[in-house]
């Protein structure tokens, strides 16, 4: 086998080579699309969530102010109507002690 018979050989396996790496290579360029397309549906995805999750929020924080005012409602209507049962007890003790009857010893 003379140089040149070598030199073809190595050509040719360098072809080959060649061929295959192209070959694979245009096979990652299809794989890469395929996570472009991937990624920006997961982006959209993340942006949609991120939109419902603000809707939610938004959706609390009414929520939690209404059920603050009625909280806040409810403590005053007890006040005022514990200041009454306070204010009647006293009246029915006056009463009671006016009327000469002795107290119940607990």
């Amino acid at each position: 086998m003379n140089n040149e018979e070598k030199i073809l050989g190595m050509l040719e396996t360098l072809t080959t080579d060649m061929t295959v790496v192209k070959t694979n290579i245009t096979k990652i360029e299809g794989r890469l699309d395929n996570v472009e397309v991937t990624l920006a549906e997961t982006n959209d995805n993340v942006r949609k969530l991120g939109q419902a999750v603000t809707v939610l929020e938004h959706g609390h924080a009414k929520m939690t102010g209404v059920l603050m005012d009625g909280f806040t409602n409810n403590t005053e209507r007890l006040t005022r109507i514990e200041d009454k049962v306070t204010y009647y007890d006293e009246v029915l003790l006056r009463r009671v002690n006016k009327s000469g009857v002795k107290k119940a010893v607990k």
